[in-house]
């Protein structure tokens, strides 16, 4: 089964993104800030990331720099996020993410850009 890195500092938000993606036949793996999201992305073989970008600890932003970094391979990001009016449409657009889904996430657009990401389980 494909792993999914649900990676949000809302436990309401990792549980509600966590039951989509187990619905959908993936396993999820829970992170509540980017410090967690990297030590796991460091020991297990990850298919895709959700990544929220703001965060206590380490960033979103900061966790998509480190990825693929060491012996682990590099998975596509989706960013999922509430802030993209204030980020700016410009400076999401240079992240090196598959896409970009804004909160609160119908579960329609996550399930097709899960889809385009990785494909079936």
């Amino acid at each position: 089964m494909k792993k999914v890195l649900v990676v949000d500092d809302f436990a309401s938000v990792r549980i509600y993104h966590s039951n989509l993606i187990r619905h959908m036949g993936y396993v999820a793996i829970e992170a509540a800030d980017g410090d967690a999201a990297s030590k796991i992305l460091s020991s297990t073989d990850i298919d895709l990331v959700l990544l929220d970008l703001y965060m206590p600890n380490k960033d979103g932003r900061s966790v998509i720099e480190t990825l693929g970094q060491g012996s682990r391979r590099k998975p596509p990001v989706i960013v999922i996020t509430s802030e993209s009016e204030r980020f700016g449409s410009n400076q999401l657009s240079t992240l090196p993410v598959q896409s970009v889904i804004s909160k609160p996430v119908r579960p329609a657009a996550l399930k097709e850009a899960i889809m385009l990401a990785i494909g079936n389980n």
